[in-house]
């Protein structure tokens, strides 16, 4: 009875369903704005004669947000003064020397980062951050340019999520503290220097990419650590440090020069300098070989924890002033 009465609706009524489609579609499949900054009146956001391209009005949900460094004589910082606004993506571009440096009210990501100014600039997102879907955080190819999560003397929040996170061409430096559980994999250098033990997922680096930890305080929250050929994991530390993380390692690292697990003492990585190194790492995790790997570094390693070595072997690379030794003593 109900697909009849459906069949015999009034023209009216009719008329006016049609109309609402036609209006939810187009919002449904309404193209985003490029609204590109121009700072023209102030530093915040929530103000419409600082945007261009933006529908004569501040960015709304979905709207990608172009930082454009051409006429910069400076850094620039920005405010985000509105609440609970989700971008699609954000972006670096132009032929300037200096970045943006956005802080205010947490913002949510759904579409990507990228830097592709093509000189080497900064993007620092100092405020609680949201990624939401699966995206990916990359710059101009061999263009050196950085994005930095945080400040590193005032650390926020970094939240993915169920996100599956990929870093590719940016240096990029997390001094705020990650949360979820999806999955990051790089294949470029990246920092850890906040308190991540919020997060629960896996960490792969790929060929090409480094990660340097620079804190002692849960640098992979509980997830898996793999580190694959022509890649490597550096340890910078503030002083003795235990990670319990399940790592598995292959190959020699970046170059045979770096190796593919290193433990330091010193280190200047990306914008800004780190906090005073050095320390004894120890692995109390399950450490897995894929391949002979190569350890370097000037301070000694411990593996404490499972050894499963398949048939190959740890060397430390010649004239490295550090040690690593495995459960059996070797």
């Amino acid at each position: 009875m109900k697909i009849r009465r459906l069949l015999y609706l009034s023209s009216s009524i009719m008329v006016s369903l049609s109309s609402l489609l036609v209006i939810n579609f187009g919002r449904a499949f309404a193209v985003a704005n490029n609204c590109t900054w121009t700072g023209a009146s102030s530093n915040n956001f929530n103000d419409a004669t600082n945007w261009s391209s933006c529908n004569s009005t501040v960015p709304q949900t979905g709207d990608n947000l172009v930082f454009d460094n051409t006429s910069l004589g400076a850094d620039a910082t920005v405010n985000n003064d509105m609440t609970g606004l989700s971008a699609g993506s954000i972006v670096l571009n132009g032929s300037g020397d200096f970045g943006f440096i956005l802080t205010g009210n947490p913002l949510t990501v759904t579409g990507g980062i990228s830097n592709s100014a093509s000189s080497t600039s900064s993007l620092e997102l100092d405020m609680a951050l949201t990624l939401t879907g699966d995206q990916t955080i990359t710059a101009t190819p061999g263009g050196g340019n950085f994005i930095t999560f945080g400040d590193y003397s005032s650390p926020s929040t970094l939240n993915i999520g169920t996100s599956n996170i990929t870093i590719s061409q940016a240096t990029v430096q997390a001094n705020d503290a990650i949360s979820g559980s999806g999955s990051i994999t790089t294949s470029t250098p990246v920092a850890l220097a906040g308190d991540n033990s919020g997060y629960s997922g896996d960490i792969t680096i790929n060929s090409g990419g480094e990660i340097l930890v620079m804190t002692s305080t849960s640098p992979f929250g509980s997830g898996a650590v793999t580190v694959n050929s022509g890649a490597s994991l550096y340890f910078a530390l503030p002083g003795d440090t235990t990670v319990a993380n399940d790592i598995t390692l292959s190959g020699t690292g970046v170059d045979q020069s770096t190796g593919t697990l290193q433990n330091a003492d010193f280190i200047h990585f990306g914008p800004g300098n780190g906090p005073a190194n050095g320390g004894k790492l120890t692995l109390s995790g399950t450490v897995t070989l894929s391949s002979d790997v190569v350890y370097s570094g000037d301070l000694a390693t411990g593996i404490t924890g499972t050894y499963t070595p398949n048939g190959h072997t740890i060397s430390v690379l010649a004239g490295a002033q550090g040690t690593i030794t495995t459960p059996s003593g070797t």
